[in-house]
């Protein structure tokens, strides 16, 4: 169990796709249970991407399985969105994550404040107008490290948020402008014409399609090709599901 939140909280969404799948096809309960333990733990650890694909994964199966009645559908959403809110309320940590005040401009304040990549996508968007060559990329992680800590070191006020950003060197928290500042642009339309061709071709699966929705969505937070698990899961759920026929 001994990994970061976000890498965590995708497994235990892969977990619950493979259940929902599995209920469906063997029309056991018991998998039932199983993804509404892997959702319960994303919750106590405050995975909150996590959080959200599993409740996009419950919506998509509710649309899509023939077996439940449409009365049914609609009171177990219900009953669902009802089960989260519940539980994100007696969930003190993820609050505290999720910075949620009862003042709203307290929160959007706290969010901008804690949340990192309100201080590296603007820094990573600056690189990209003033310093990239659009067709090369940087010259490589060197720079790609320079580019960013003199950025965070020049728009960071706070002394101890500047020295603690410094400290940690944060890559980009996003796969799509990570490629985009390694490699340049063509390798990024390779890697969002990966995902465009899977979801508007006929000849995948639904599967395969709900995959690459959730990839997509972890790409945009993190980057998950930078490490050896990241590359791991999506080498291997791509290919398990990219079958025609199952």
């Amino acid at each position: 169990l001994w990994l970061e939140r976000p890498y965590f909280g995708i497994i235990l969404s892969l977990g619950t796709f493979i259940c929902l799948k599995n209920a469906e096809k063997f029309k056991k309960n018991d998998y039932y249970l199983l993804a509404l333990l892997f959702i319960g733990f994303s919750i106590y650890i405050s995975a909150r991407l996590s959080i959200l694909i599993n409740c996009l994964l419950i919506f998509i199966y509710l649309l899509k399985s023939y077996r439940i009645q449409r009365n049914t559908k609609i009171w177990t959403g219900f009953g669902f969105v009802l089960l989260i809110a519940i539980a994100l309320g007696l969930s003190d940590n993820l609050m505290s994550r999720m910075k949620i005040t009862n003042d709203l401009d307290k929160t959007t304040h706290l969010i901008k404040a804690y949340e990192p990549r309100f201080v590296i996508w603007p820094c990573a968007m600056e690189i990209v107008e003033n310093d990239l060559n659009l067709l090369m990329g940087l010259s490589g992680f060197n720079e790609y490290d320079e580019k960013l800590t003199s950025c965070y070191a020049e728009t960071i006020e706070k002394p101890d948020k500047r020295e603690y950003y410094l400290e940690r060197k944060f890559n980009t928290h996003n796969q799509f402008l990570d490629i985009l500042l390694i490699g340049g642009i063509l390798p990024l339309l390779v890697l969002i014409l990966s995902f465009f061709h899977v979801w508007f071709s006929k000849q995948y699966s639904l599967e395969l399609k709900i995959v690459f929705l959730m990839f997509f969505l972890f790409f945009l937070v993190e980057n998950a090709l930078h490490r050896q698990l990241g590359c791991y899961l999506f080498g291997i759920f791509v290919a398990l599901y990219s079958k025609k026929n199952e």
